[in-house]
């Protein structure tokens, strides 16, 4: 990270970070990446952990804000509230639109502006993934519920809080914020992994073939839907403390239903076959630094040696 000073955004966001340099990463638009000759230090991870933090968010708003409403609302208001043009405007209203993220300029801000596909979607949401990062997600919830939640809808909020659809309601946290727990386990296990592949191994840790698995090894005769079931734990745990119900959750999911090895060495065997080198994967996913490289390569062995097609 170049020298550079974060007080002027914070500022703007209401939000000191405690690790400056993921707001740095937060703001660095992949043009701007490859013009300081860093094409990896880009935002492009935090665009997605960010987007499914933001649903993630916004559902556990809605089922303990507005019990009174169907899903069918849920699922509207979830669409109003992450509408590209909304984003783009919440991003001008902070302030950093003028100067943010960095990119290199092929046209002016305000004509950027006005695309559905600009980098300011991108950027709001890759400032989300970045305090979810540094803050977790009981405080992003509360800065996404002061900046884009509740100048939509706090006017509208009523007192009632018979439920009208629990089961369903229910079903709808969990599946959103399963979707946010397996982005924010996916970006810390597999660090440095490019967005697209790390966009691609969370929709197979969510797919129907491994949701029926993760169904089959619960343990009680239920027949509740797994999502449903993630609603009821989260919801659980969140009545005991809403600021760790989300990592008490997630580790719930972590140690009850995946196999960590497993997920490990499928992902370095795609990454393989992606092309990048034995060396990378050793350092940026496996984590081993310049002077543990030898110990990185036994483990490197220990995970793929008995892997098919790897020696």
């Amino acid at each position: 990270m170049m020298d550079w000073n974060p007080t002027p955004v914070e500022e703007k966001i209401s939000l000191k970070f405690k690790h400056p340099e993921g707001l740095f990463l937060a703001l660095s638009h992949p043009s701007y990446a490859k013009q300081i000759n860093a094409p990896e230090e880009n935002n492009e991870r935090l665009v997605v952990l960010g987007g499914m933090i933001t649903q993630g968010a916004i559902a556990d708003y809605l089922y303990h804000r507005c019990p009174y409403l169907q899903v069918a609302n849920y699922k509207g208001l979830l669409g109003k509230l992450t509408e590209p043009d909304r984003l783009t405007k919440v991003w001008f209203q902070l302030g950093l639109g003028d100067a943010y993220p960095f990119l290199v300029l092929t046209e002016k801000r305000a004509i950027l502006r006005q695309k559905q596909d600009n980098p300011f979607v991108d950027g709001f949401y890759a400032l989300v993934g970045a305090i979810q990062l540094d803050r977790g997600f009981a405080q992003t919830s509360h800065w996404l519920e002061k900046h884009l939640i509740a100048p939509l809808l706090e006017r509208y909020l009523k007192d009632e809080t018979e439920r009208v659809d629990g089961l369903t309601q229910v079903k709808f946290l969990g599946t959103l914020v399963l979707n946010a727990i397996a982005a924010d386990y996916l970006y810390h296990r597999l660090p440095g992994v490019p967005a697209k592949r790390y966009q691609s191994f969370q929709k197979d840790l969510l797919s129907k073939g491994a949701i029926a698995g993760y169904k089959d090894k619960l343990q009680s005769e239920t027949k509740k839907g797994f999502k449903q079931q993630v609603g009821e734990v989260y919801e659980a745990l969140y009545q005991e403390n809403p600021r760790t119900a989300f990592n008490e959750t997630r580790d719930w999911f972590v140690s009850e239903f995946l196999d960590e090895e497993e997920l490990l060495r499928r992902a370095i065997a795609q990454l393989l076959q992606d092309q990048h080198p034995q060396k990378w994967i050793i350092r940026t996913v496996l984590g081993y630094a310049s002077k543990d490289y030898q110990a990185g390569r036994e483990r490197f062995h220990e995970l793929m040696d008995e892997w098919p097609g790897e020696s």
